[in-house]
């Protein structure tokens, strides 16, 4: 994250997302992190366990991750989660702050811009709407460490088993956004035949609806 931090980004984009330790009707029966994790309600519904807060760049690459209380207000953990960096951060409407909390802030170098709730009258460039309406930067980062990378776990034994794990699928995911993958040449070949069959309409169109494995199949015995 320093390293994601010396790239000096003057956007930033901060969110929370919530962790569940384990389904809503297990909560009774829940051991492990029973001391810790807090019930929360969010705009998906109630839940059970932690929340991770984070900022990152413009570029989606994480600059700082806290963990809290599922039952702490966002509000209270922004400017904890912002001092590491400076210039525009750019958050949803649960981020608003007081006055004083702003001052601080710019002080340290630091302009922070929450979107207006419903019932508040506020002016906005065009610039804050822009960058507010692109704050989903974060939110994809929340999906593919949750989908792809397996953040949640509700089979961990320990609550030292449990934050490992966090932390292995949030060092996996840094990791793999930090590699430059290279093609080898016979698949960049591939791939620019593929393109060919899909601009001269011979099964390209198959491949990219690719609903069923002998479609796949056939485009491939083609590739070859």
């Amino acid at each position: 994250m320093e390293m994601n931090r010396k790239k000096g980004s003057e956007i930033h984009y901060m969110d929370s997302t919530p962790i569940t330790v384990c389904q809503n009707h297990k909560i009774y029966s829940h051991k492990v992190a029973k001391g810790i994790a807090k019930r929360s309600k969010s705009t998906k519904g109630l839940w059970y366990g932690f929340k991770m807060s984070g900022i990152c760049n413009e570029y989606g690459d994480f600059e700082n991750i806290i963990f809290s209380y599922a039952n702490i207000a966002d509000c209270k953990i922004a400017e904890k989660l912002a001092e590491v960096v400076k210039g525009t951060i750019f958050a949803d409407a649960g981020y608003l702050q007081k006055k004083d909390v702003l001052n601080r802030m710019e002080k340290k170098g630091i302009k922070f811009e929450a979107a207006p709730r419903k019932n508040m009258n506020r002016l906005m460039s065009s610039f804050e709407c822009y960058h507010i309406k692109h704050r989903s930067i974060i939110e994809s980062d929340w999906g593919t460490l949750k989908n792809n990378f397996q953040l949640e776990y509700h089979k961990a034994r320990s609550i030292v088993g449990m934050f490992r794990h966090f932390f292995y699928s949030i060092v996996a995911y840094m990791i793999n956004c930090s590699l430059d993958f290279v093609l080898p040449k016979r698949n960049l070949d591939k791939n620019k035949k593929a393109n060919k069959v899909y601009n001269t309409g011979k099964g390209g169109t198959l491949w990219q609806n690719g609903n069923t494995t002998q479609q796949r199949k056939r485009l491939l015995s083609y590739l070859k």
